[in-house]
């Protein structure tokens, strides 16, 4: 498959809940988005975190529009995707897995300078065989 060919996952969706330890874990994934992607395209992780005291409207909606605002510009030029989203008590983390750090990195500081400075942190890392990816989507985490 040539890079051009890469067609964006299915909009498929699904939401289970885990522990991590006594924490309780709400995670959000993109069903089979490894095998839709194909993980060679697609090798990087960055982990986008946000710490909160609540979940109270106004940063519940802060928080989607971080989302819609990174997701639709990266995955509209076919940089990266968002693969999981993970809600503990006290923080989200929102995973993309991308092509390049440096070009993610490029998209979300052109993207977000729109909005109010976030209380995020960003994290990246090489992931090519997407095992972040298979511990949420498949599980490994301790069940409910």
């Amino acid at each position: 498959m040539k890079r051009d060919e890469i067609t964006p996952p299915q909009e498929s969706w699904s939401v289970t809940t885990a522990a991590l330890g006594e924490e309780p874990l709400i995670i959000r994934f993109r069903v089979n988005a490894a095998e839709q992607l194909g993980k060679a395209h697609f090798p990087n992780v960055t982990a986008i975190s946000w710490a909160f005291e609540s979940l109270s409207p106004g940063i519940q909606e802060a928080m989607n529009n971080l989302e819609d605002t990174l997701t639709d510009a990266v995955e509209k030029q076919k940089t990266a995707y968002l693969t999981a989203v993970v809600t503990g008590p006290g923080s989200r983390e929102w995973q993309y897995y991308s092509k390049s750090h440096d070009a993610f990195m490029k998209i979300l500081n052109e993207s977000l300078s729109c909005l109010p400075v976030l209380p995020i942190t960003i994290s990246s890392f090489s992931d090519p065989e997407w095992e972040a990816y298979s511990r949420l989507a498949g599980s490994e985490l301790s069940p409910n």
